[in-house]
């Protein structure tokens, strides 16, 4: 009689235990991507790749600057360290 009475149950409840985890399933589905999603994701993207196009220009226009003060300072010590006269004892 347990027995049977087990199997009813097990019958009976299946169904319910099948459309929950359908229904958990469906629970788990990321929301589906709209085109207004999907533009603003683009635009975002176009001004990153803007703004890093701009700081990779601006760290190339510095390290330009820099190396030719560098080669100016050098220029200036070349300059200073060479003699101006060309006979002895003058300078």
């Amino acid at each position: 009689m347990k027995i049977i009475l087990t199997f009813i149950l097990l019958l009976a409840f299946t169904p319910f235990m099948a459309a929950q985890e359908i229904q958990e399933r469906q629970d788990q589905q990321p929301q589906p991507v709209t085109q207004q999603q999907v533009e603003r994701d683009a635009k975002i993207a176009q001004q990153e790749r803007a703004r890093e196009e701009a700081d990779k220009k601006l760290k190339l226009e510095a390290e330009t600057k820099k190396k030719e003060e560098e080669k100016k300072a050098r220029a200036i010590e070349a300059d200073k360290s060479k003699k101006t006269s060309t006979t002895r004892g003058k300078q």
